[in-house]
């Protein structure tokens, strides 16, 4: 596998460079998705990043933890760009909406006054008391 592996990536850019997967993958649309292989015969796919730092380091991914791309780019399998790390640093480290959310520290006014409400969302104190008072008098006015 180990030659049909690298006959599908791009190096031309250099050690420091990422090498671009180029063969299958789950790239939807404009999204360019990530890399994958299958293991042989009917085997699994396997995503070509973890394949590229297995044959790096010589040995499986440690349990309880994934691959995670340090240049962000989901298609390079650049060893050197990939760090086996626990889930939780590699979604913290990520670019998707849940984690964006959860870096945030004020509200769209500029509040810092956050609280969870029963179901565990985020809502700003102020702008609730805010609203509260809004309603209120907008109702009492009637």
């Amino acid at each position: 596998m180990t030659e049909r592996f690298w006959e599908k990536v791009d190096m031309s850019g250099g050690d420091d460079a990422c090498w671009l997967w180029r063969g299958a993958s789950s790239a939807r649309g404009e999204k360019p998705g990530y890399g994958h292989i299958r293991s042989g015969g009917y085997g699994p796919n396997l995503g070509a990043h973890v394949v590229a730092w297995q044959l790096e380091h010589r040995r499986q991914v440690p349990t309880g933890l994934t691959i995670d791309h340090l240049c962000r780019n989901t298609l390079c399998v650049n060893w050197r760009h990939l760090e086996a790390v626990p889930l939780g640093v590699n979604l913290d480290r990520g670019l998707c909406p849940s984690t964006l959310n959860a870096q945030k520290t004020h509200c769209i006014r500029g509040h810092a006054n956050w609280r969870l409400d029963k179901q565990g969302k985020r809502y700003c104190r102020t702008c609730m008391n805010m609203h509260s008072r809004n309603l209120y008098a907008a109702t009492r006015g009637r």
